[in-house]
């Protein structure tokens, strides 16, 4: 009662040999071991994992060890997740680790920290089971996959094949599937398919044709709020964007944008230098250029004003060797170069 624990009865049911064989002390030095770990509350811990007062407080702390070792920086977390870690023998641990370094995951200890069950309760097989669905799938990069969303090692196989099962049923090509499941692995369980299937018909109701496309180049489309992207469809025709569907079909990121910090700072900028509109649905990559390392260069290169007869395309699309020779007329792009980095400058001083 003295450790926080509230229901003794149910405790020593789970533990009986807690009565008889475990001293005192020794359960006093497993108290305060965890309260050292930083675990506010003992008492609940050990209702969860009884067993854990039956343990050598040196097994304990060697795994707490061993756990640092391989990188984790918050071990409170992990224990305070999956209190069964403790129950996990060091050489268990070690072979899923040397599995996890055999796929090229080097950083182990973000892994273990973001799926504390991949060291602990998964088991190899299940591992092994899970990277050989995700390689069928045609997922190339298992280490970055795994790094990225870890929780995809521990989704059933059976609900992953139905949420591959919708995203090809809204048109989403199969040969496409592993490289959104590598940029985007959440969409495979983080994501339901009922949540899904709100934002493509969304989507569709704003006059896109392809949602598979849009999908295979913006995996966020099926995770951003949905008000979120009412918003930027709503200053889109605020600012007199007409096409809409066709503009998130063609370039699906401008729904990435913040519209204060982004969108429309980039769309009044235009404005000011004597563009409009109709010249940015013409070369809608206009918007999603950065403001502050091309746009405003290469307008204040030009002198801050519309050249005649250059469309936006013209003036942003290429890359800064022909922008400055083909574009601007020099011998090489040095002289621009040398332009751009005095302004970036300039303005990184203005702003601090």
């Amino acid at each position: 009662e003295e450790m926080g624990i509230k229901d003794v009865c149910s405790v020593v049911e789970k533990t009986p040999e807690i009565i008889g064989t475990i001293s005192i002390e020794n359960m006093k030095e497993h108290f305060q071991y965890l309260k050292d770990l930083g675990i506010e509350d003992v008492g609940g811990f050990i209702e969860r994992r009884p067993n854990f007062l039956t343990r050598s407080p040196e097994t304990s702390k060697n795994i707490v060890t061993y756990l640092e070792s391989l990188g984790v920086k918050n071990v409170k977390r992990i224990v305070t997740k999956l209190p069964s870690i403790f129950e996990t023998s060091i050489p268990n641990m070690e072979e899923k680790v040397s599995y996890f370094r055999d796929l090229g995951i080097d950083d182990i200890g973000k892994v273990i920290e973001k799926l504390p069950q991949s060291i602990g309760t998964l088991s190899i097989s299940n591992l092994k089971k899970h990277v050989g669905y995700l390689e069928g799938l045609g997922v190339r990069n298992i280490a970055k996959t795994v790094v990225r969303n870890p929780k995809v090692l521990s989704f059933s196989i059976e609900n992953m094949n139905k949420h591959v099962i919708y995203l090809e049923s809204v048109g989403v090509r199969k040969d496409r599937i592993g490289k959104i499941v590598e940029k985007t692995p959440g969409l495979l369980g983080s994501v339901s398919i009922e949540n899904m299937r709100v934002h493509v018909e969304y989507l569709e109701s704003l006059g896109i044709r392809d949602v598979g496309k849009v999908i295979e180049r913006t995996q966020g489309v099926l995770t951003y709020s949905i008000q979120r992207m009412e918003k930027s469809v709503k200053y889109l025709k605020d600012a007199g964007f007409n096409d809409i569907g066709s503009l998130i079909q063609s370039f699906s990121s401008i729904l990435c944008l913040n519209i204060e910090n982004n969108l429309k700072p980039t769309v009044e900028f235009l404005i000011d230098v004597g563009y409009d509109v109709a010249d940015m649905e013409k070369f809608p990559m206009s918007v999603l250029f950065s403001l502050e390392q091309r746009i405003k260069p290469r307008f204040a290169f030009i002198g801050n004003e519309r050249p005649t007869n250059r469309s936006l395309n013209v003036i942003l699309g290429p890359g800064d060797y022909n922008f400055a020779t083909r574009i601007c007329g020099y011998p090489d792009e040095n002289q621009y170069q040398v332009f751009k980095m005095q302004f970036l400058e300039e303005q990184a001083s203005v702003t601090t």
